[in-house]
């Protein structure tokens, strides 16, 4: 039977001010050299970000256009829909459990 083992991956990305990635190439690991050094790899693999110069964007192809757009136009969804459902519910989880700590502390109080 086969053993299915995961192996890191390492990744070259094209980037945004803010972070979001628009590319994503997978490479071969990082080696160090002595023009680069040691490379520093992220948690999620990541080696190298390219953040390109504001006019290579006229410069690319009318897909990799279509693909930037909906890449920032997702990433600005999943902001929206993070702000709007997921933290108003986190706040009451939290408001919740600080209730709870508190009832545990007036318990430990009067046993004490």
């Amino acid at each position: 039977m086969l053993k299915n083992k995961k192996k890191p991956a390492y990744y070259f990305v094209r980037v945004t001010r803010d972070g979001t990635v628009l590319y994503a190439r997978e490479t071969a690991k990082p080696r160090k050299s002595r023009f680069m050094g040691t490379p520093k790899i992220d948690e999620d693999g990541v080696y190298i970000e390219y953040l390109p110069k504001e006019d290579d964007f006229p410069k690319l192809s009318d897909w990799a256009k279509g693909s930037y757009q909906t890449v920032v136009a997702v990433r600005l969804n999943d902001r929206r829909v993070l702000r709007e459902m997921v933290l108003p519910r986190l706040a009451a989880i939290e408001a919740k459990l600080d209730g709870l700590a508190q009832k545990l502390e007036s318990l430990g109080r009067l046993s004490g």
